[in-house]
């Protein structure tokens, strides 16, 4: 019998500082250039005069942070039973500081956003893993763990040092049978906890500016019999202050989830698997939008700080924190296949992965409903992945795909309460992404290997979207890099 102890200890700390060298407007001082008749905001003027004038302020942020880990796992058979098991713990201290210069806490920086918020989190763990093959046909596994979480952070609204946590424990069990040798059946069944981070947490409040338009004000203004023109006024969207950050009253996202698949081998050079998965998450994590904000406003009064009953007032301002929504769900399809075809002079490898969304449904905020976003903005229905290779001796050679279906836009979101598109609002088509790239590589020896490769071989652009990443810069960063065709060279030796 044969038992590991795996043990190990992790300290990481980082550090971030972001310093603006008399680039930002300081709020209060433009307002006294313009009192005391030193700056026309109808003139144009060099940026130095802000700067010569002590109009302009630097600005400095820094960001700290420390995750200390202690890990311990135990792996084995139990006696001569063939129950192979995993056992471990884990310990975990984590924190972080977050500090902006007074200018920008006291909200000073024009256009600027500044914040100030700390925490610390600490986690018990404990795991375990058993498998198990009854007999050679059929295999089972099953897993539970323990989590336990406790944190403590400033709150960013009321300025004061708040302490919660939570804890759950979670488990799968699985199952695989081979009815014949060529193919395999299985599934899966799990459950799934995740706390809030640090950041949701205690972010401290970043002010910025948003377009909306203030609902309470409009239906006060049609209420009382306004003209057209004061109904228009009071009606149309305008530049509201905004603060986000985060939210020491959230509670943790707990999930459930099931798999079932096959894998058929016809041969011993070729294989498929299809595998259908559903996932639901509850307590989602996310954040409401201002217009949904000031569109409920009775729900939510707490969120808006009017000043004199207005928004207009520089003071005012609307907190769209973190919130924990409702629901999320999805289901899909992925399938794979690999086939290896065996040559005198060498082999050619065929690698393909096809992901098909069956439905992921959502809330955008905790007030709104659960909604299809299958075939919208960043959802492709479709999503393939291909890699045509020869090798040959030392060299191998590989063409690369990547695959994303189109989707449309819901430009101007949603209806309030409803999952169609709002009024006003239209749906726009996104076009589809097919990437190529080349990839070759030479190995001297066991130790000596160099690639060289071509990344997005016809040099395609980003499909344009008016919504993805918030619109600016009109393609979902997360899926797409926009620095076209471009090639590579990576030397790798290892001395041991």
């Amino acid at each position: 019998m044969n038992h590991l102890l795996d043990v190990s200890v992790t300290n990481i700390e980082s550090e971030q500082n972001f310093v603006g060298v008399g680039g930002n407007l300081s709020t209060s001082r433009v307002e006294a250039a313009v009192q005391s008749g030193l700056f026309d905001p109808l003139q144009e003027y060099d940026p130095a005069f802000f700067i010569n004038n002590g109009i302009a302020v630097a600005i400095q942020r820094q960001g700290t942070g420390t995750d200390r880990r202690f890990d311990a796992q135990l792996t084995g058979e139990v006696g001569n039973t063939g129950i192979g098991y995993a056992v471990g713990t884990q310990y975990r201290e984590d924190d972080f500081a977050d500090t902006s210069d007074a200018v920008q806490i006291d909200r000073d920086v024009s256009g600027g956003a500044g914040s100030a918020g700390s925490g610390e989190r600490e986690s018990t763990s404990f795991f375990g893993e058993l498998s198990y093959s009854p007999i050679d046909s059929i295999e089972l596994s099953a897993a539970a763990r323990y989590d336990d979480y406790s944190w403590t952070g400033q709150d960013p609204a009321l300025q004061e040092i708040v302490s919660s946590g939570d804890d759950a424990t979670t488990y799968m069990v699985g199952a695989s049978w081979r009815p014949i040798d060529t193919l395999m059946l299985r599934a899966s069944y799990g459950t799934g906890f995740k706390a809030p981070t640090l950041g949701e947490l205690y972010l401290g409040g970043s002010f910025g500016v948003t377009r909306a338009v203030d609902t309470t004000f409009c239906n006060e203004t049609i209420a009382s019999g306004g003209t057209q023109e004061e109904i228009d006024n009071a009606c149309r969207t305008r530049e509201i202050r905004s603060v986000s950050g985060g939210n020491p009253l959230l509670e943790t996202e707990e999930s459930e989830n099931y798999s079932v698949g096959l894998v058929f081998e016809p041969t011993e050079s070729w294989s498929m698997a299809l595998d259908y998965y559903s996932i639901e998450v509850d307590g989602k994590i996310g954040s409401l939008t201002v217009q949904e904000i000031l569109n409920n406003e009775a729900q939510y009064p707490e969120l808006v700080n009017r000043v004199g009953g207005q928004l207009s007032d520089p003071r005012a301002f609307v907190s769209s924190n973190l919130q924990n929504l409702n629901q999320e769900n999805g289901e899909g399809i992925d399938f794979s296949t690999l086939y290896n075809w065996e040559f005198d002079t060498g082999a050619l490898v065929a690698d393909l992965r096809v992901a098909y969304l069956l439905s992921h449904e959502r809330q955008s905020s905790a007030i709104q409903p659960l909604c299809e976003d299958k075939g919208t903005t960043s959802e492709p229905e479709w999503r393939v992945n291909g890699q045509l290779g020869w090798q040959a001796s030392n060299w191998t050679t590989t063409l690369t795909m990547r695959y994303l279906g189109e989707t449309e836009d819901l430009v101007g979101g949603r209806e309030d309460g409803e999952c169609g598109v709002a009024t006003g609002g239209r749906l726009r088509d996104v076009d589809s992404y097919l990437e190529f790239g080349l990839r070759g590589t030479y190995t001297f020896n066991e130790k000596t290997t160099i690639a060289v490769g071509i990344i997005n071989l016809t040099d395609e652009e980003p499909p344009f979207s008016e919504v993805a990443s918030g619109g600016w810069p009109w393609f979902d960063q997360s899926l797409y890099d926009p620095r076209g065709m471009r090639w590579y060279m990576n030397l790798s030796h290892s001395f041991f």
